[in-house]
């Protein structure tokens, strides 16, 4: 079963999360892995993080920041079409014909704990 984990100041986190959720397979329902929630300390490591790359980000020119938002954004817009198309070619009843994906178990929630 895969593990999926955080990421945070651009390297995988290496600690133990209180809580895990489970990950499923949006065509079938199956548990296929888990994924660790982030607790407070989590999500002040990350804040930390942020923190310390915003001087960087600043002084990297407008041009560069928006090439980098809007490579960003095509790529959130480019993943629910992906999976709608995958799931639709699977034969999977949860992609309504909008072309959206709607999976029974609940696919992605962020929560702090």
């Amino acid at each position: 079963m895969r593990h999926i984990s955080h990421w945070i100041g651009g390297k995988p986190w290496s600690g133990e999360a209180a809580r895990r959720g489970d990950v499923y397979n949006p065509a079938t329902g199956q548990v296929t892995g888990t994924v660790d929630f982030a607790g407070r300390g989590e999500v002040a490591a990350a804040a930390a993080a942020a923190a310390a790359a915003l001087p960087g980000w600043r002084e990297t020119s407008l041009v560069k920041r928006a090439s980098v938002m809007f490579a960003f954004r095509e790529l959130l817009l480019w993943v629910p079409k992906t999976y709608a198309t995958w799931a639709d070619a699977l034969g999977s009843r949860s992609v309504r014909s909008s072309g959206s994906a709607s999976a029974g178990p609940v696919l992605a929630r962020p929560e702090v704990g």
